[in-house]
């Protein structure tokens, strides 16, 4: 698959790039977060977050891409629900 050889280049900024991409996939697409589950993309951003060897640029996007396939979206949740005024 495509993610895994952009994860595993050798260029911080091929991994980066991939890295946000792949958070704007689970955003925008949908179904996007189970398709990125399926192939363990959140198990690979926790890899590239530990990982000695790459830069504090790929490390931030890989934390930014996890939160975004944490995150569920607000404007979706709070449709049915009074704001409580």
């Amino acid at each position: 698959m495509l993610v895994n050889d952009c994860l595993s280049s050798r260029d911080d900024t091929v991994k980066a790039v991939a890295c946000y991409d792949l958070g704007e996939f689970s955003k925008y697409v949908p179904n996007g977060k189970m398709i990125l589950e399926r192939h363990n993309v959140r198990v690979k951003m926790t890899e590239l977050m530990g990982n000695q060897e790459v830069s504090a640029e790929v490390k931030k996007e890989a934390i930014t891409c996890y939160q975004k396939l944490l995150m569920t979206s607000w404007s979706s949740s709070s449709k049915n629900k009074p704001l409580g005024l």
